[in-house]
Order: structure tokens, then C-alpha cells, then sequence
């Protein structure tokens, strides 16, 4: 989408051997998760001058935008605002559909808490109370900041199904247009 030239370069089973490969120059770019960015590149890559973040992947659910968790007040730009900041206009076109398909797709897959079809209602209800009581629980978050440097938080209303099933939905054309993509190597 920025028209900046690429190889992509595959092979690197892991971050940790991906992040080293940043550090050698042998890659020059790397998506890191929002925790593994905060608790390790941040602190030890970012703050230190080895590496420079131009923009994070904002959270999107297949209709609106929001800062990734533990991004809010970051000075970093999420992909669309730096899009424009280099652009000067939001992106468009089929490359920018299959990102935001791509990230609504990860969004509703991320933490995802999954029943087999016939669980009693009952524990269902119980499920979800305890979820959602667990994303006001200030010890929970208190511990997760310590272990996983950022706070969990679990999407618990009633119309979950019917949310992750829409983002789930990729549209024919726009997954040939991805598959024909990636056979042209990104070209």
C-alpha cells in the first residue's frame, strides 16, 4: 500500500529469531505482538535507537478502529494515521480490504474462549459474568502488567457469536485477490 519495495523472507520459526534478525540487518521489518512490543522490543530496541517504529496495528472489528490495548497514548500512529501522514489520504483499494480484513479476522481470534455447541446456557451466562468480572479485577490486571506487560481484556456480550462470525467472513473475492497476491510474490 505505500509502494515501498519488498522481499519477503520466510524461514524465521519464531519473534525471538525474527527480532534477532532485525538486530543483525539481515530483515527490516518485523510485526511484533502489542505485549511482546511493549515488555521487549520498547524498552530494550526501541528506546535504545536499534530499531524505529513507524506505526502499530490498531484493533479493528470489521467496522470501526480502536487503539490497540496498552497503544492508547502512544505517540506511535496507528497504520491508517501514518498512512495519511505519508500519503496525505486514508488508504483504499483492494490491498487496504484485505488488511482490514486480515485484522479483523486476528481481532476476533485473539483471546478467544470457545464452548462445544449444547453447553447449558447456564454455564455459558457463568462464563461470561466471570470474564467480564475478571476485566474490572484490578489484581488480575495489577499481576498481568508484572507477568505479560499488558492487561488482557475479553469481549463478553451476548452477540459475541454473531460478531466474530461476521469478521470471520471474507468476502470470495477479496480472498482470490489474496491468494493471487501471494502467488505474485506481493507484486
Amino acid at each position: 500500500m505505500l509502494g515501498v519495495p519488498f522481499k519477503y523472507v520466510t524461514g524465521y520459526r519464531s519473534s525471538v529469531t525474527a527480532r534477532l534478525a532485525v538486530q543483525r540487518g539481515e530483515i527490516h521489518l518485523h510485526s511484533e505482538s502489542t505485549p511482546a512490543f511493549l515488555g521487549l522490543v520498547e524498552p530494550t530496541l526501541l528506546k535504545t535507537g536499534v530499531v524505529m517504529a513507524p506505526y502499530y496495528d490498531p484493533f479493528y472489528d470489521g467496522d470501526t478502529f480502536r487503539p490497540a490495548s496498552g497503544m492508547e497514548n502512544s505517540s506511535i500512529l496507528p497504520f491508517p494515521e501514518f498512512y495519511r501522514s505519508v500519503k496525505g489520504t486514508l488508504p483504499s483499494g483492494k490491498l487496504w480490504d484485505a488488511y482490514r480484513a486480515n485484522l479483523a479476522v486476528d481481532g476476533a481470534m485473539l483471546r478467544t474462549v470457545a464452548m462445544p455447541p449444547g453447553v447449558p446456557q447456564a454455564a455459558v451466562d457463568a462464563l461470561r459474568a466471570a470474564l467480564a468480572r475478571l476485566n474490572d479485577d484490578k489484581d488480575y490486571a495489577a499481576e498481568a502488567m508484572k507477568s505479560i506487560q499488558f492487561v488482557p481484556r475479553y469481549q463478553t456480550s451476548a452477540d459475541i457469536n454473531a460478531r466474530v462470525r461476521k469478521a470471520m467472513t471474507v468476502p470470495d473475492d477479496l480472498r482470490l485477490f489474496v491468494l493471487d497476491y501471494m502467488k505474485r510474490g506481493g507484486k
